[in-house]
């Protein structure tokens, strides 16, 4: 059996409640997101449909449209209406939820992920095991919840790295829960990318928008706790000496949070790490960068 993620199914859902061609520009605006994403959930919606009695109809310059019958149509969403994680995929889900919060506990872990509290008990020693390497240890404290401790740089390489393992788990939509969880205001973060693109003169690839995005996200929750990266005073003048460091010094201030120095370095980081399209966001020699162009 193919198995659809979340967002295929919600599309799904979309286009059965529809009884004309629905453009792939429409289908787009309506999930936010890229017109080439849809076209292979559709591509995957396809081949998974195959096994019923239901056919995706797709016309250039049209738009695409479900024919169906409606008892396959249930059966269909039924089906994905309690989703089943193997182990990684909850010991990874535990920890982001564990990231996300300030704190948690055994009986909100295991409702999100509707298993036994037992079954959380021992996935979060699968969890202990995996932070051991960044460091990070995960407390858990009596009448309190459950909290991580360590470097906070740590803690958000990890989350990035975990965000990255999780796009392989099509059952995991891990960046609409955590964009969802934090609770920020998107639009504001994409606006905030978009004028650091624009005054660096650089374009992000796709992907790296949505690592950027999640990545921010996670960053300003974490200061909103009171967590924030500390660097020594020698590497923060370092960095200023990027030109970069002042593009994102001052596009932050439309976001109207308390961002320290060594925040500012820590979001060169993030922008210099991710994968650029146009441009490039760290200093290179120009003639180098003339001769790639």
């Amino acid at each position: 059996m193919v198995t659809l993620n979340k967002r295929q199914i919600e599309i799904i859902t979309f286009l059965s409640s529809k009884n004309t061609h629905i453009t792939i520009e429409n289908i787009s605006k309506m999930f936010d997101i890229s017109q080439r994403t849809i076209r292979s959930d559709l591509d995957s919606i396809e081949y998974a449909l195959k096994e019923y009695d239901v056919s995706l109809e797709r016309k250039p310059r049209v738009g695409v449209k479900l024919n169906f019958d409606e008892r396959e149509i249930e059966k269909i969403l039924n089906m994905y209406e309690h989703k089943i994680y193997s182990v990684e995929e909850r010991v990874i889900f535990v920890l982001i939820i564990i990231m996300t919060k300030e704190k948690t506990t055994f009986e909100e872990l295991a409702e999100k992920l509707q298993v036994s509290k037992n079954t959380i008990i021992q996935d979060l020693k699968s969890a202990e095991m995996l932070l051991e390497k960044h460091a990070i240890k995960i407390n858990k404290k009596s009448y309190y919840g459950i909290f991580l401790n360590g470097n906070e740089d740590e803690i958000r390489s990890c989350l990035l790295q975990l965000y990255k393992k999780s796009a392989k788990y099509i059952q995991l939509d891990i960046s609409k829960y955590i964009i969802k969880c934090l609770k920020l205001d998107i639009n504001k973060i994409k606006r905030f990318i978009e004028l650091v693109e624009n005054l660096a003169s650089v374009k992000y690839s796709e992907e790296a928008l949505d690592e950027l995005e999640v990545m921010i996200s996670f960053s300003l929750f974490r200061i909103g706790i009171g967590n924030t990266v500390k660097y020594s005073s020698d590497y923060i003048n370092e960095q200023k000496d990027n030109k970069n460091y002042k593009v994102i010094n001052d596009c932050i201030k439309d976001l109207n949070y308390n961002i320290t120095e060594s925040e500012i370095c820590y979001l060169l980081k993030l922008f210099s790490g991710a994968k650029s399209t146009l441009g490039n966001f760290i200093n290179t020699n120009s003639e180098v960068d003339k001769l790639t162009t």
